[in-house]
């Protein structure tokens, strides 16, 4: 299962299509884990920004953040995390744009289904895509279980005192 240190707390974080590695699973993962399936799914022709730039950017291009997180409590130390991520593509065309985002709408529904990270296999949960403003909004989640626990010390010094007794007692003198 996968760690996430924190000071004295640390978390163990596991998707819901376990791999079984221990390997770390952080937004920025799976950031990177989107942008990897962008690229095998779409290729080099697409720019992919995990930060929003204001000028010079290069269409297409996909811009990737994670959205929201919601976490509540399951069962003890057991935590369910939810995280949506917006995927935004801006189209090329300046005549064409709502064709080409549906185009892309369709594939993401199919490359965004499972994601790999660092070996960790994630299933893409609760996706839409919405046309507005000139570009596609394309929202899904990555849900997994997390488990807190605090290194504690379960016991501190024990010390001990000890007499010696004569077995023999009263009647033995």
């Amino acid at each position: 299962m996968g760690l996430i240190l924190a000071c004295k707390n640390f978390l163990e974080v596991r998707g819901l299509a376990y791999s079984g590695n221990d390997e770390l699973i952080a937004a920025d993962g799976v950031i990177s884990a989107l942008g990897k399936a962008l690229r095998k799914e779409f290729g080099e022709g697409f720019s992919v920004y995990d930060e929003e730039v204001k000028q010079g950017v290069v269409t297409p291009c996909f811009f990737i953040c994670c959205a929201e997180n919601r976490e509540r409590q399951f069962l003890g130390s057991r935590y369910f995390c939810e995280r949506k991520y917006l995927i935004k593509y801006y189209p090329k065309s300046s005549d064409r744009k709502k064709a080409e985002c549906d185009e892309v709408l369709k594939r993401l529904f199919d490359c965004l289904l499972w994601i790999d990270d660092k070996g960790q296999t994630l299933m893409g949960r609760k996706m839409s895509g919405k046309y507005e403003k000139g570009a596609l909004g394309f929202f899904v989640n990555y849900d997994m279980f997390l488990y807190r626990r605090e290194d504690k010390t379960l016991m501190g010094e024990l010390s001990q005192n000890t007499t010696a007794k004569d077995r023999r007692g009263a009647e033995g003198r």
